[in-house]
């Protein structure tokens, strides 16, 4: 004696299922419902499979869900208002010693449809719906809004650092040039500046050019310098000469 078994595959959305009302004595859900809560308007969805599994399951029929999914976070969804089920969990856990890390613990919700569930789907399903829209809608806004917030946050803070830099960089080029026209200041000679140098020189040695550029660049011979610190009685810094190519200014010569 032989038994042949034919078995019928068909392919549709099980958000709109195209089998007449009280059709099954069983619906099996293996992972159906935790792949539904990993995309987008989860709840929503969720919630319309199972009026769909419910309309279509036959009364004190099973829907049997195998799930990684605890069961405070399946509970909710098979009883919302829409939905009347009797419902039982198991737990199934695999112990595998050779491989610790494929143990997992599977939960086994068995959900027989009570009479006249269609009947409070019918009153109650709209409701559910227009409930979970408005909470996604809550979500979404709140969501955009903190994404705003941080892209804010991150906005202002390149703004608050490019001027930060650019801010310290012209501190610090302004203070640099405001530091060279000192040095610079120091360094110049007006003509009465040369004239006072001349008038001191003078009467010990004749140099031709002597207010030329040219002359005072040359005090910056050791001898000169020691010849100018003896006759004017002013300090004068080596260091200083050399790096402004001049002499420091006669302004504080004593008469």
């Amino acid at each position: 004696m032989f038994l042949f078994f034919l078995i019928l595959v068909e392919v549709m959305d099980v958000r709109d299922l195209k089998y007449k009302d009280n059709f099954f004595d069983l619906i099996i859900d293996k992972s159906t419902i935790d792949a539904l809560l990993c995309g987008e308007s989860s709840y929503l969805n969720v919630a319309i499979m199972l009026k769909e599994v419910q309309r279509t399951l036959k009364d004190e029929g099973y829907y049997v869900i195998i799930s990684y999914g605890k069961p405070e976070n399946r509970i909710i969804h098979l009883e919302r208002p829409h939905l009347d089920f009797e419902i039982q969990v198991y737990t199934i856990k695999k112990d595998i010693e050779e491989n610790p890390d494929l143990n997992k613990t599977h939960y086994v919700y068995i959900c027989q449809k009570k009479k006249d569930a269609n009947k409070v789907a019918e009153q109650n399903y709209d409701f559910v719906v227009y409930d979970l829209e408005q909470q996604e809608l809550m979500d979404k806004e709140l969501y955009e809004d903190e994404e705003d917030e941080e892209n804010d946050d991150l906005k202002y803070g390149e703004i608050e650092d490019d001027y930060s830099l650019e801010d310290e960089y012209n501190i610090n080029e302004n203070e640099k040039d405001y530091e060279e026209d000192k040095e610079t200041e120091k360094g110049k000679f007006s003509m009465t500046d040369y004239n006072k140098i001349n008038s001191k020189l003078d009467p010990l040695e004749k140099k031709d050019n002597f207010n030329s550029y040219e002359f005072m660049e040359s005090l910056s011979k050791t001898s000169d310098y020691n010849k100018i610190n003896e006759l004017l009685n002013i300090p004068i810094t080596k260091d200083l000469s050399k790096k402004m190519g001049k002499l420091p200014s006669l302004s504080s010569i004593k008469k």
